[in-house]
């Protein structure tokens, strides 16, 4: 089954592209695997949710801590230790650690800044999410590669380049649907790069005449041929054994790529470049 048999009309009718990937014609067998992978979403979803929460009670003292930081830092200017000719010694001790001091707010400051920045890309993302008109297609690649980074794998060994086209226009596709499209792309290069050394990633916009390309170029492990098409059948998976050993792979991430993305007249293909996979989503302006 592909995603393909979905009918474009369902947005109009109001439907979800979920609502229709299971027809009454499937056989048990999908169906218990379907909803095995839906247990499994679902254990997931609660953590989900429970972050929508943290990220904005977190918000609140981070600020508070933010200001505090701020008047520290002002009780240092101008501050200097009186001269006394018969204290040199405990005087310098003095300016060192009053300078020490200087350079670990110096540092919270830092710290208490890459915070706010994370929480930020978050809050912009749950509101992007929430938005039911167009989406800016750069900001929220932006976004979720920086949340991306959150991952210790992704952060400290994997080489990201991001060359994105300025002036993009707008695109017309609920985020509620493009960004976990987006996401099962990302992982799935994400999962590609771990067995391979070289591990590079790039993600590339651009406009040409009435679409905008945007593609996802890793580096990893790759197709096996003819599994272009393939993957994106519903319950498949070509992930070798030791990766599947690994963490559970349903062969559905793709298949729901498309499913979300094919009703908008958006073109998602995966293809194997040389030692390269390219993910590509070419999008109607």
């Amino acid at each position: 089954m592909k995603a393909g048999v979905l009918s474009s009309s369902h947005l109009e009718n109001g439907l979800e592209p979920s609502e229709k990937i299971l027809s009454a014609d499937q056989t048990p067998d999908m169906l218990s695997k379907w909803i095995e992978f839906v247990l499994e979403r679902d254990r997931f979803s609660f953590s989900g949710a429970f972050s929508q929460g943290l990220i904005h009670n977190i918000n609140s003292p981070l600020q508070n801590i933010s200001m505090l930081v701020e008047l520290m830092k002002g009780g240092f200017v101008g501050f200097n230790v009186p001269s006394c000719p018969h204290c040199e010694k405990e005087i310098n001790k003095t300016n060192e650690l009053v300078e020490r001091q200087r350079q670990w707010l110096q540092k919270l400051e830092q710290q208490v800044s890459s915070l706010d920045t994370m929480l930020r890309d978050l809050r912009v993302l749950n509101e992007i999410e929430r938005n039911p008109t167009e989406v800016d297609l750069n900001l929220v690649v932006s976004c979720l590669t920086k949340a991306f980074q959150c991952d210790l794998f992704f952060k400290h060994h994997v080489q990201l380049e991001l060359r994105l086209a300025s002036n993009l226009p707008l695109i017309r596709v609920l985020a509620r649907h493009l960004m976990p499209a987006l996401v099962h792309l990302f992982q799935n290069a994400m999962i590609a790069l771990r067995g391979v050394s070289e591990k590079r990633l790039s993600v590339e916009s651009r406009k040409e005449a009435k679409w905008i390309l945007l593609s996802i170029t890793d580096s990893g492990s790759g197709l096996n041929p003819g599994e272009e098409s393939r993957c994106f059948d519903l319950f498949y998976s070509g992930w070798p054994p030791a990766i599947q050993r690994q963490e559970r792979h349903f062969g559905v991430g793709l298949f729901l790529t498309s499913a979300l993305l094919e009703p908008y007249g958006i073109e998602v293909e995966l293809k194997r470049d040389i030692q390269k996979t390219v993910a590509s989503l070419k999008i109607p302006v």
